[in-house]
């Protein structure tokens, strides 16, 4: 890491991508973001990161986290293309998390 510091003396940024964990069943416990950020937190102190690189920005994505328990998930299918196999569909997707009455 530390050759990153003389190749860029500005703040480097440190993105880990993404997908925060998800649930696929209901039984599944996965950690919450609080709970990720400080494991990240922890990670890169005992890495020794702020020493070897200084300032830098830490970057993560929130993934499938964000739309895993919306209560419905909307997709417009923008284009179709049938290759060698299976028919290929380009996608965008919006979730909207509502109430449920119990």
């Amino acid at each position: 890491m530390a050759p990153l510091r003389d190749c860029f003396p500005e703040t480097v940024e440190l993105d880990l991508g993404g997908g925060l964990a998800a649930p696929y069943r209901a039984d599944e416990r996965v950690p919450s973001p609080r709970r990720y950020a400080e494991a990240l937190r922890t990670g890169l102190r005992e890495a020794g990161a702020r020493e070897r690189l200084g300032s830098y920005r830490l970057i993560v994505e929130p993934g499938r986290s964000v739309i895993a328990n919306a209560g419905l998930t909307l997709y417009r299918v923008h284009a179709r293309k049938r290759l060698d196999g299976p028919e290929a569909r380009s996608l965008t997707a919006a979730a909207s998390r509502r109430s449920r009455a119990r």
